[in-house]
């Protein structure tokens, strides 16, 4: 439970800061309800069109103090065997990392996963999961991960953060 904290800590600053870049460059967002967040995966609506899912950097390792830039975990099914928040209702991922937010379509990363990813591969840890899935012990989760270098050239969009108005 005092790992669940801290990460959804975590994730809350992550939004936090997204929603800080959106309105330095005039974005209207709204909250998602606490229902949408956890059964629909997806956090803000931007412009009101568009439904996106922020997510804070990942560490791959546990002996890792800082989160990886170098790679982005996708959830293809959650903890429980359920849709992961790739199949949720996002348009959208904003993805986290040092300096800015990457925003990339839902759909160029399912396609990826549909075209790309071995789901017969069952790897033993998450660092070994590129093209292929991972399970932790004890869940019903299933998960892959795409380098950063990928994610960069699926991106729709770069958000900046620590930017203020000139």
């Amino acid at each position: 439970m005092e790992n669940f904290k801290k990460y959804y800590k975590y994730g809350n600053e992550a939004e936090k800061r997204f929603v800080k870049s959106l309105q330095v460059y005039g974005f209207k967002n709204k909250k998602s309800s606490d229902h949408d967040d956890i059964n629909n995966h997806w956090d803000y609506l931007v412009n009101f069109p568009f439904k996106v899912d922020v997510k804070s950097s990942k560490r791959l390792n546990k002996e890792n103090i800082h989160p990886s830039d170098a790679y982005i975990v996708l959830e293809i099914k959650n903890v429980h065997g359920d849709k992961g928040s790739i199949y949720g209702d996002a348009d959208f991922f904003a993805y986290e990392l040092c300096n800015y937010f990457v925003l990339v379509c839902t759909k160029v990363l399912r396609l990826w996963i549909a075209t790309s990813v071995d789901m017969e591969d069952n790897v033993g840890h998450v660092r070994n999961s590129y093209k292929k899935v991972y399970t932790r012990k004890g869940r019903e989760d299933l998960m892959t991960i795409l380098p950063l270098e990928a994610i960069k050239k699926m991106s729709s969009s770069i958000i900046l953060k620590n930017v203020s108005r000139a």
